[in-house]
Protein backbone atom coordinates (compact mmCIF):
# COMPACT_ATOMS: atom_id res chain seq x y z
CA UNK A 1 0.00 0.00 0.00
CA UNK A 2 1.32 3.46 -1.15
CA UNK A 3 2.38 6.37 1.22
CA UNK A 4 -0.83 7.91 -0.37
CA UNK A 5 -3.36 5.41 0.51
CA UNK A 6 -2.28 5.11 3.81
CA UNK A 7 -2.95 9.12 4.46
CA UNK A 8 -6.18 8.93 2.22
CA UNK A 9 -7.56 6.71 4.77
CA UNK A 10 -6.43 8.72 8.39
CA UNK A 11 -9.27 10.06 9.69
CA UNK A 12 -10.33 13.73 9.10
CA UNK A 13 -11.35 15.42 12.11
CA UNK A 14 -13.91 17.63 11.99
CA UNK A 15 -15.07 18.14 15.84
CA UNK A 16 -14.38 17.42 18.98
CA UNK A 17 -16.23 18.39 22.12
CA UNK A 18 -17.53 17.73 25.42
CA UNK A 19 -21.48 17.39 25.20
CA UNK A 20 -23.41 16.50 28.39
CA UNK A 21 -19.73 14.83 30.10
CA UNK A 22 -19.81 12.88 26.81
CA UNK A 23 -16.67 13.44 24.44
CA UNK A 24 -18.50 13.40 21.42
CA UNK A 25 -16.57 14.03 17.94
CA UNK A 26 -17.42 13.95 13.99
CA UNK A 27 -14.51 12.59 11.59
CA UNK A 28 -14.12 11.52 8.02
CA UNK A 29 -13.13 8.18 7.33
CA UNK A 30 -12.97 7.74 3.53
CA UNK A 31 -15.99 8.82 1.99
CA UNK A 32 -18.03 8.17 5.27
CA UNK A 33 -18.70 10.29 8.12
CA UNK A 34 -18.33 9.35 11.37
CA UNK A 35 -20.46 10.40 14.65
CA UNK A 36 -18.07 9.32 17.77
CA UNK A 37 -19.74 9.35 21.71
CA UNK A 38 -16.97 8.12 24.23
CA UNK A 39 -14.83 6.36 21.45
CA UNK A 40 -17.97 4.47 19.66
CA UNK A 41 -18.38 5.24 16.66
CA UNK A 42 -20.15 4.70 13.34
CA UNK A 43 -21.07 6.32 9.83
CA UNK A 44 -23.86 8.98 9.76
CA UNK A 45 -25.55 10.57 6.94
CA UNK A 46 -23.44 14.06 6.83
CA UNK A 47 -27.15 15.66 5.91
CA UNK A 48 -28.36 15.03 9.43
CA UNK A 49 -25.57 17.65 10.43
CA UNK A 50 -27.75 20.19 9.35
CA UNK A 51 -31.06 18.96 9.26
CA UNK A 52 -30.92 17.59 12.75
CA UNK A 53 -30.66 21.64 13.27
CA UNK A 54 -34.73 21.42 12.44
CA UNK A 55 -36.90 22.88 14.98
CA UNK A 56 -38.27 20.34 17.28
CA UNK A 57 -41.53 19.72 19.58
CA UNK A 58 -42.24 17.87 22.64
CA UNK A 59 -40.15 19.89 24.87
CA UNK A 60 -36.53 18.52 23.55
CA UNK A 61 -33.53 20.55 25.28
CA UNK A 62 -29.88 20.03 25.37
CA UNK A 63 -28.02 20.90 28.56
CA UNK A 64 -24.78 21.92 26.69
CA UNK A 65 -26.60 24.87 24.71
CA UNK A 66 -29.87 26.21 24.51
CA UNK A 67 -31.14 25.80 20.85
CA UNK A 68 -33.21 28.18 19.78
CA UNK A 69 -35.67 27.25 16.83
CA UNK A 70 -33.62 26.78 13.51
CA UNK A 71 -34.82 28.47 9.74
CA UNK A 72 -34.53 25.98 7.26
CA UNK A 73 -34.54 27.74 3.56
CA UNK A 74 -34.40 26.34 -0.01
CA UNK A 75 -32.46 27.43 -2.86
CA UNK A 76 -31.97 26.61 -6.57
CA UNK A 77 -28.41 25.65 -8.04
CA UNK A 78 -27.82 27.82 -11.24
CA UNK A 79 -25.52 25.02 -12.76
CA UNK A 80 -28.01 22.55 -12.58
CA UNK A 81 -31.11 24.01 -11.38
CA UNK A 82 -31.36 21.50 -8.64
CA UNK A 83 -33.18 22.11 -5.48
CA UNK A 84 -31.07 22.02 -2.21
CA UNK A 85 -32.66 22.80 1.44
CA UNK A 86 -30.40 23.56 4.28
CA UNK A 87 -31.27 24.27 7.62
CA UNK A 88 -29.52 27.74 8.65
CA UNK A 89 -26.44 28.05 11.09
CA UNK A 90 -27.48 29.09 14.97
CA UNK A 91 -26.94 33.23 15.71
CA UNK A 92 -26.75 33.50 11.39
CA UNK A 93 -27.39 37.33 10.11
CA UNK A 94 -27.76 36.75 6.63
CA UNK A 95 -31.06 37.52 5.02
CA UNK A 96 -31.04 34.47 2.53
CA UNK A 97 -34.50 34.82 1.59
CA UNK A 98 -33.63 37.93 -0.45
CA UNK A 99 -29.58 37.08 -1.23
CA UNK A 100 -30.04 33.02 -1.62
CA UNK A 101 -33.30 32.25 -2.48
CA UNK A 102 -34.96 34.85 -4.41
CA UNK A 103 -32.81 34.08 -7.67
CA UNK A 104 -30.65 30.71 -8.58
CA UNK A 105 -27.18 31.03 -7.23
CA UNK A 106 -24.05 29.18 -7.33
CA UNK A 107 -24.36 26.34 -4.13
CA UNK A 108 -20.78 27.24 -3.09
CA UNK A 109 -21.69 30.83 -2.71
CA UNK A 110 -24.08 30.06 0.18
CA UNK A 111 -23.53 30.35 3.71
CA UNK A 112 -24.11 31.53 7.07
CA UNK A 113 -22.57 34.37 8.86
CA UNK A 114 -22.67 35.44 12.51
CA UNK A 115 -21.99 38.66 13.94
CA UNK A 116 -18.25 40.26 13.75
CA UNK A 117 -16.67 40.90 16.88
CA UNK A 118 -16.75 44.45 15.93
CA UNK A 119 -15.43 46.84 13.89
CA UNK A 120 -12.50 48.94 15.13
CA UNK A 121 -9.41 50.63 13.15
CA UNK A 122 -6.51 51.78 13.32
CA UNK A 123 -5.09 54.74 10.95
CA UNK A 124 -2.37 53.31 8.68
CA UNK A 125 0.34 55.34 6.52
CA UNK A 126 -0.63 55.61 3.21
CA UNK A 127 0.49 56.78 -0.17
CA UNK A 128 -0.97 59.75 0.10
CA UNK A 129 -2.37 60.10 3.54
CA UNK A 130 -3.28 58.18 6.71
CA UNK A 131 -6.35 55.59 5.76
CA UNK A 132 -8.39 53.90 8.17
CA UNK A 133 -8.76 50.04 8.50
CA UNK A 134 -10.60 47.48 10.33
CA UNK A 135 -7.81 45.12 12.35
CA UNK A 136 -8.45 41.84 13.92
CA UNK A 137 -11.86 40.94 13.21
CA UNK A 138 -13.83 38.10 13.52
CA UNK A 139 -16.98 35.82 12.44
CA UNK A 140 -18.06 32.37 12.76
CA UNK A 141 -19.14 31.24 9.21
CA UNK A 142 -20.68 27.74 7.37
CA UNK A 143 -21.07 27.03 4.38
CA UNK A 144 -23.13 24.15 3.90
CA UNK A 145 -22.63 23.50 0.32
CA UNK A 146 -19.08 23.44 0.07
CA UNK A 147 -16.64 21.11 -1.73
CA UNK A 148 -14.60 21.58 1.61
CA UNK A 149 -16.48 19.56 4.04
CA UNK A 150 -14.98 20.72 7.20
CA UNK A 151 -16.28 24.49 6.19
CA UNK A 152 -19.70 22.85 6.30
CA UNK A 153 -19.47 22.94 10.19
CA UNK A 154 -19.04 26.23 11.95
CA UNK A 155 -15.65 27.88 11.48
CA UNK A 156 -14.02 31.32 12.37
CA UNK A 157 -13.01 33.56 9.39
CA UNK A 158 -10.42 35.83 10.69
CA UNK A 159 -9.32 39.36 9.03
CA UNK A 160 -5.91 40.23 10.02
CA UNK A 161 -4.65 43.70 7.80
CA UNK A 162 -0.90 42.25 6.15
CA UNK A 163 1.63 44.37 5.41
CA UNK A 164 0.03 47.65 7.25
CA UNK A 165 2.39 49.40 9.55
CA UNK A 166 1.21 52.25 11.96
CA UNK A 167 4.11 54.83 11.88
CA UNK A 168 4.91 57.48 14.14
CA UNK A 169 3.82 56.36 17.94
CA UNK A 170 4.26 58.60 20.76
CA UNK A 171 4.09 57.31 23.86
CA UNK A 172 0.25 58.26 23.90
CA UNK A 173 -0.73 56.85 20.77
CA UNK A 174 1.05 53.83 21.78
CA UNK A 175 -1.33 53.83 24.98
CA UNK A 176 -4.00 53.75 22.47
CA UNK A 177 -2.79 50.99 19.97
CA UNK A 178 -2.41 48.76 23.24
CA UNK A 179 -5.66 49.78 24.07
CA UNK A 180 -7.12 48.54 20.92
CA UNK A 181 -5.39 44.95 21.03
CA UNK A 182 -6.50 44.07 24.45
CA UNK A 183 -9.93 45.27 23.20
CA UNK A 184 -9.54 42.88 20.05
CA UNK A 185 -8.01 40.31 22.28
CA UNK A 186 -11.55 40.24 24.18
CA UNK A 187 -13.42 40.17 21.54
CA UNK A 188 -11.63 37.10 20.39
CA UNK A 189 -12.47 35.19 23.64
CA UNK A 190 -15.77 36.04 22.79
CA UNK A 191 -15.93 34.88 19.06
CA UNK A 192 -14.19 32.11 20.46
CA UNK A 193 -17.05 31.20 23.09
CA UNK A 194 -19.73 31.70 20.46
CA UNK A 195 -18.01 29.24 18.25
CA UNK A 196 -17.50 26.45 21.04
CA UNK A 197 -21.37 26.97 21.77
CA UNK A 198 -22.26 27.02 17.62
CA UNK A 199 -20.34 23.75 17.13
CA UNK A 200 -21.47 22.27 20.43
CA UNK A 201 -24.85 23.38 19.00
CA UNK A 202 -25.05 21.46 15.97
CA UNK A 203 -22.79 18.13 17.05
CA UNK A 204 -26.06 18.18 19.96
CA UNK A 205 -28.69 17.97 17.71
CA UNK A 206 -26.93 15.63 15.13
CA UNK A 207 -25.85 13.15 18.43
CA UNK A 208 -30.05 13.10 19.03
CA UNK A 209 -30.74 12.96 15.45
CA UNK A 210 -28.47 9.64 15.12
CA UNK A 211 -29.80 8.38 18.13
CA UNK A 212 -33.19 8.71 17.52
CA UNK A 213 -32.42 7.03 13.68
CA UNK A 214 -30.70 3.91 15.41
CA UNK A 215 -34.48 3.64 17.95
Amino acid sequence: MSIETINALEPQLLMHEVVDGKVCGLEWRGPELWLTVDGEGRPIDPQHVFESLRPRTGGDTVQAAPISAARTFTVTDKDTAEKLTFTCMPGCIVVHEVIDCSRPVAADDVCCIGDDNGQVSLPFEGASAPKEAYVLRAFVRAAPFSKVMAERLPHVVFEVVEDEYVVGLDPDSLAVVIGVFEERLEALRCTYADLVQTRAKVLARTVQAGSEVTE
